[in-house]
C-alpha cells in the first residue's frame, strides 16, 4: 500500500523491475525521517537481502547494531583488512572505527582504535587520526601496541604541529619498547636521532645511545642498520660529518643487499642520504619509497617521497622534475586539511621558478609567506624557511647587496651546500671576499 501511494504521489516509479527516485533528495528525505527503529530495521532486512556481497553486508549490519556485536565486529574487521589490502585507507579507517565502536572499553577497542587512526593517517586525515588516537589511548595498555601509537602520534605532530612535540612522543615510545622489544625499540631510538638532527629538542635529557642497548655483532642487518643510523644522526646534529659519514656508509653496507620497504628505516636511510649529498642512492631511495607509496595508496607517504625527493632533484638541476614533483604533491598536502603542508612543494616551486628567472617565483614566495603566518608547518619549516632565503635571493640577483642578505640566512648545511654557487657568486659580485673565503672552507671541510 505504502509502494501504491508514493508512486502515485511522483516519489517513485517502478519500470522494468527497476525503482528510480524522482529526486535523489528522496531518499536523504526518507531516511530522516525515520525512527531509529525503522532504520535498523530497514538495514537488517538490507543485510539479509545483498547476498555474496561481504562488505555491504557488514556495513548494514553495523548501522542495524545498537550494543557490542561481536559477529558484527569480526565482519567488520574483514571490512577493513580488505579495504587496507587494496589501499582503501579512508574505508578501512572507517570501518575499524565502527568496529571500536561495537567493542565494549578495553585492549580489543584500543587497537581497533589505533588500526583506525593508522588509517586515517595513510589516507591523509591527519586530524582524524589524531582524534582516534587520542581516543585510543585509554585503552591501550600492552607495551608495543603503546609503542606504535605513540609513534603515529608522534608522526601527526612533527608533521602537523609541532617538531618538539613529535620528538617527545617518539622519545616515550622508544623507552616503552625498550623493556620488551630491542628491535623495535633501535628503530625508535634511530627515528628520535633523526628528528634531532632536523632541530627537534626536549626538555629532558635522553641518552639514545644508552636507552638501547646495541646489537651484538650476529644480529640480523636491520637493527644493526639502525643502530648506525643513529650515531650518524647524532653526528649529524653536532655537524661531525666524518663520523656521520662513516656511520651512515655502514647503514648503507648493511641494506644494499636487502633492499628495505620498512616504513621507518627506509625513510631514514634517504634522509641520511640527503644530509651527506649522496645524491644517486638519495633518488634511487625516494623513487623506491615513492613506487611502495603508491602501491599501497598511502597518500602521505607519496607527498612525502615526492617533496624530499624533489629537494635532490633541485640539487642536481633536474628542475623539471623537481617542478613536477612538488606540483603533484600539492594537492594532496592540501587535500589533508592542514594547510602546512603546502608550504614545501610551494617552496619547492618557488626555487624553481626563481633558478628559471620565471616571476611566478613571486607569487608561490607569496603563498609560503601566507601559509606560515597563519598555520603550523611542523618538521619541514627549517627546510621551507630556506628555501625561501635561497629563492628571494635569486629574485634579488640584480641587487648583490639584498641578496647577499637573503643567502646569508640559510641555515641547514645541506641547503647552504645545495645554494653554493649562488651564495659564492654572490658574495664575491657584493665585495665580500671575507664571506666567499669563509663559505668556501665550510665546502672543504664537508667534502
Amino acid at each position: 500500500d505504502a509502494l501504491d501511494e508514493a508512486e502515485r504521489a511522483g516519489l517513485l516509479r517502478v519500470e522494468e523491475g527497476v525503482v528510480s527516485l524522482y529526486h535523489p533528495l528522496v531518499r536523504s528525505a526518507v531516511y530522516g525521517a525515520a525512527t531509529s527503529a525503522q532504520r535498523r530495521a530497514a538495514h537488517r532486512a538490507l543485510a539479509a537481502a545483498v547476498g555474496t556481497d561481504a562488505d555491504r553486508r557488514a556495513w548494514h549490519l553495523a548501522a542495524a547494531a545498537d550494543r557490542p556485536d561481536e559477529q558484527v565486529v569480526a565482519a567488520l574487521d574483514g571490512v577493513a583488512e580488505r579495504a587496507a589490502a587494496r589501499g582503501g585507507h579512508e574505508a578501512a579507517a572507517d570501518a575499524w572505527a565502527r568496529a571500536a565502536e561495537l567493542t565494549p572499553g578495553g585492549e580489543a577497542r584500543g587497537r581497533r582504535l589505533y588500526l583506525a587512526a593508522s588509517s586515517a593517517w595513510l589516507g591523509a586525515h591527519p586530524s582524524r587520526a589524531a582524534a582516534l588516537a587520542q581516543a585510543a589511548d585509554a585503552d591501550v595498555g600492552d607495551p608495543l601496541l603503546r609503542a606504535q601509537l605513540l609513534t603515529l602520534q608522534g608522526q601527526v605532530a612533527w608533521n602537523t604541529r609541532s617538531l618538539d612535540d613529535g620528538y617527545e612522543f617518539v622519545l616515550r615510545a622508544a623507552e616503552v619498547a625498550a623493556g620488551v622489544d630491542q628491535a623495535m625499540a633501535q628503530q625508535l631510538a634511530m627515528l628520535a636521532a633523526s628528528l634531532s638532527a632536523c632541530g627537534a629538542r626536549s626538555p629532558r635529557a635522553v641518552d639514545l645511545t644508552a636507552l638501547v642497548p646495541a646489537p651484538p655483532p650476529g644480529a640480523p642487518p636491520r637493527p644493526r642498520a639502525a643502530r648506525a643510523l643513529m650515531h650518524g644522526f647524532l653526528a649529524a646534529d653536532r655537524q661531525d660529518w666524518a663520523t656521520a659519514a662513516e656511520a651512515f656508509r655502514c647503514a648503507f653496507a648493511l641494506t644494499d643487499a636487502d633492499p628495505v620497504d620498512d616504513h621507518v628505516l627506509q625513510p631514514n636511510l634517504g634522509v641520511a642520504a640527503w644530509l651527506i649529498d649522496d645524491d644517486e642512492r638519495d633518488l634511487r631511495l625516494h623513487e623506491q619509497q615513492l613506487t611502495a607509496a603508491r602501491r599501497a595508496g598511502a597518500l602521505t607517504m607519496v607527498e612525502h617521497a615526492l617533496t624530499r625527493g624533489a629537494q635532490v632533484q633541485i640539487a642536481t638541476g633536474a628542475w623539471g622534475r623537481a617542478a613536477a614533483a612538488a606540483a603533484e604533491a600539492l594537492p594532496l598536502a592540501a587535500a589533508t586539511g592542514h594547510a602546512g603542508l603546502t608550504a614545501l612543494p610551494t617552496a619547492e616551486l618557488a626555487v624553481v621558478a626563481a633558478l628559471r628567472g620565471d616571476d611566478a617565483a613571486d607569487r608561490s614566495l607569496a603563498e609560503v609567506a601566507a601559509v606560515r603566518e597563519a598555520h603550523p608547518v611542523g618538521i619541514s619549516d627549517f627546510l621551507v624557511v630556506d628555501l625561501l632565503h635561497w629563492a628571494r635571493g635569486l629574485r634579488a640577483a640584480g641587487r648583490p647587496d639584498t641578496a647577499l642578505h637573503h643567502l646569508e640566512q640559510i641555515a641547514s648545511p645541506r641547503l647552504r651546500r645545495m645554494a653554493a654557487i649562488d651564495r659564492l657568486e654572490t658574495a664575491a659580485r657584493a665585495g665580500r671576499d671575507d664571506l666567499a673565503r669563509a663559505w668556501l672552507a665550510e665546502l672543504e671541510g664537508f667534502a
